[in-house]
């Protein structure tokens, strides 16, 4: 497993600073999770994390070293990505779409073996899409082809696996399901998510952004408080364990002033 650090990481596109002083850690074997609402910084610093994104201040490590030193091959050999948009051009097959996690560990021009072909299967099953393994890959849904590029990142064998709302277009079951199969896998794992109920759920650590920043981190339960909700989401909330099992729940309700709001901007 991997640890992964960033010090005091900025971001800027186009002259705008969109990620502003991000000192994260994703500890060896933990899911780690930065929610904050859209347009806070949290896809931008993940798409820096795997390089995609050039940041223009501060250090990311990966096992404490820079990864801008480390090698792209290898780099995919740690790291696998899953990431909101999946745009593969070309008409490949769902196994083909997942046997490419096994990329990184072949040699050039090197066939995959039983073993590789047995991962991509595996990870089919997983994720419940064993049985479209012939299908075209460009005529699945949005959330078919999430669940395929997530059994691509698990036929990838990573130590660290990041996940940009990993859940989107996801019905509630596979959303359960997905997020089960990823904290059963005990990698590190690094996400921004949307839904608070599932990092509550799911997640081992939080950090909470507002306007590019981090607004506070920690244990789940420490950070999403109804103050932390109102004060970076806009939005009241009440937490309260679930009669079944205990698991903290949020359940949100707009003001008098936000449902008079909403009626006035709906006439």
């Amino acid at each position: 497993m991997v640890k992964l650090k960033a010090n005091n990481v900025d971001v800027q596109i186009r002259g705008k600073d969109i990620v502003k002083n991000f000192t994260i850690e994703v500890s060896k074997g933990m899911c780690t999770a930065v929610l904050g609402p859209n347009g806070s910084g949290k896809s931008t610093f993940l798409k820096a994390v795997y390089r995609v994104q050039p940041i223009s201040a501060g250090m990311i490590f990966l096992n404490n070293q820079q990864i801008d030193k480390i090698s792209r091959k290898h780099m995919a050999q740690e790291v696998s990505v899953v990431g909101q948009f999946n745009n593969i051009q070309f008409e490949y097959s769902v196994y083909d779409v997942v046997l490419m996690g096994r990329t990184p560990h072949l040699k050039l021009m090197q066939r995959e073996s039983n073993k590789d072909h047995n991962l991509a299967k595996e990870a089919l099953k997983a994720v419940g899409m064993y049985d479209y393994k012939d299908r075209n890959f460009q005529t699945l849904s949005g959330g078919e082809k999430q669940r395929v590029i997530l059994a691509r990142a698990l036929t990838q064998q990573p130590k660290l696996l990041i996940l940009d709302e990993p859940t989107n277009h996801l019905d509630i079951r596979y959303q359960l399901e997905i997020l089960s199969i990823i904290k059963s896998l005990g990698i590190s794992v690094l996400t921004a998510l949307h839904d608070l109920n599932l990092a509550l759920q799911f997640c081992d650590y939080i950090y909470l952004v507002k306007d590019g920043k981090i607004h506070c981190h920690g244990e789940p339960s420490h950070v999403l408080t109804p103050e932390n909700i109102a004060d970076v989401y806009g939005i009241n909330c009440d937490i309260f364990p679930s009669p079944i099992d205990g698991q903290l729940m949020i359940q949100y309700h707009l003001s008098k002033q936000d449902k008079k709001q909403s009626f006035i901007n709906i006439n």
